[in-house]
């Protein structure tokens, strides 16, 4: 079927025609034409600078990353594991009782934790099977887990010189989990692994891939 444009061909011509002849000519009516076909060109120039890097100021920091959604950056299997696991796009919990509960040993939560557990805190993954350099593991994103284990962080802290807040336990208590303030997830045991930075490492945490160790534990 043809559609209205493909049947009119002339009507398109006769509209852009009309524009130009009224555009071009004088008085009051042809300055008002004219500033109305600039005005979409003007409105890109003008806020194109500014609009950008302003939106990736104000983006939450795993929400949006240069105007893209966090969510191009996971595969459909990813997100599908993460939707199973009550996971939605602009999810929010309360932290301040992790953050709490943690001050009290002297351990703060910082922005990255913040925000990271504002979104995927609560959340339990519980697959398993094959993966891409190790097995799956379950994993449950609770700093409540942790509790009692904050000297094994503080002293990896020092340690690295990095600030590892709790977010979790990977394979049921057999590994915990950590984030620091630069978003990396890490592996924490008497050893030390990381994940990636986020959004990559909650990524690699569910397909199965071998966390890099940072430090081996032997003194």
């Amino acid at each position: 079927m043809l559609t209205g444009a493909q049947r009119r061909p002339e009507a398109a011509e006769l509209s852009g025609s009309g524009c130009r002849r009224l555009a071009g000519g004088g008085g009051l009516v042809g300055g008002l034409v004219q500033l109305l076909l600039a005005a979409p060109l003007l409105v890109a120039v003008l806020l194109n600078p500014l609009g950008e890097p302003l939106q990736r100021l104000i983006a939450f920091s795993f929400g949006m990353a240069g105007g893209r959604s966090v969510m191009s950056e996971w595969s459909p299997e990813v997100l599908e594991v993460l939707q199973a696991s009550g996971w939605a796009p602009g999810r929010r919990v309360d932290t301040a009782g992790w953050r709490s509960m943690f001050e009290e040993v002297g351990i703060v939560m910082h922005d990255a934790a913040q925000r990271f557990l504002q979104e995927f805190g609560g959340l339990a993954v519980a697959h398993g099977g094959p993966g891409i350099s190790r097995a799956r593991e379950a994993f449950e994103l609770d700093p409540a887990l942790v509790w009692g284990e904050e000297d094994r962080f503080a002293e990896w802290s020092d340690d690295l010189g990095r600030e590892l807040f709790p977010v979790g336990e990977l394979d049921h208590g057999r590994f915990f989990l950590s984030i620091d303030e630069n978003s990396e997830i890490h592996l924490v045991e008497t050893w030390v692994a990381s994940f990636g930075t986020m959004p990559h490492a909650l990524e690699n945490l569910i397909l199965g891939v071998m966390p890099r160790t940072i430090d081996d534990g032997h003194r």
